[in-house]
């Protein structure tokens, strides 16, 4: 089975999913359906970076491994990364699909069983994620209609949107995304937390 907790096992998920696609569909159907996003351009756009980036940090990852024979576990790479770019959202799957070649997929999967023996990172259940994604929610709609300054209220409605984004890239980015996310959140906070403080006693004395 292959670890999706790391760079190269959700990669390989996601470009299995749409190399499974029939070659009539659109790119931006096919990609929508991978990376589990509203089918547009904007959207997309930003998950076939974050695709790219994902890449990068693979053979970043296993570039640091002295003991492997990178050229080996990263020869596919190069046509793995010509199925992000050029990106034609209009044009046919069949244009995209030749660049995920079994043999690459497998490198890919050699790459992900590699990391698993010195790289990790946290997971999420599902259970977890839909609890993270409902009090995210709960929290904007409290945010965007509280008393507090707009200046404040802004400047928290921003950090929560962030989170909502990692959310979206959550089947990318995994939960170092998320993390990040929630950690500038915190930040945001901790940053503001005297002019908070001053509020909740003045809330407190009406």
């Amino acid at each position: 089975m292959i670890d999706e907790s790391n760079p190269a096992g959700r990669l390989h998920k996601i470009l299995s999913g749409a190399k499974n696609q029939p070659d009539n569909k659109k790119v931006s159907e096919v990609w929508s359906l991978a990376l589990n996003m509203e089918n547009n351009d904007i959207d997309l756009t930003k998950g076939v970076v974050e695709l790219y980036k994902l890449s990068q940090e693979i053979q970043s990852l296993i570039k640091m491994n002295n003991g492997l024979n990178h050229q080996l576990y990263l020869s596919s790479f190069v046509r793995i990364d010509k199925a992000f770019f050029p990106l034609n959202l209009a044009s046919n799957w069949s244009s995209v699909k030749p660049h995920l070649t079994e043999e690459a997929l497998t490198r890919l999967q050699f790459c992900a069983e590699e990391l698993s023996s010195f790289y990790s990172e946290e997971t999420i259940s599902e259970d977890d994620l839909k609890d993270i994604i409902d009090k995210t929610d709960e929290l904007f709609n409290s945010l965007y209609q509280c008393s507090l300054p707009d200046t404040l209220r802004l400047t928290l409605l921003e950090e929560v949107e962030r989170i909502r984004n990692a959310i979206n890239m959550y089947k990318i980015k995994g939960a170092k995304g998320l993390k990040e996310a929630l950690q500038g959140t915190i930040g945001a906070v901790v940053a503001n937390q005297d002019e908070l403080k001053i509020l909740q006693k003045q809330m407190m004395m009406l």
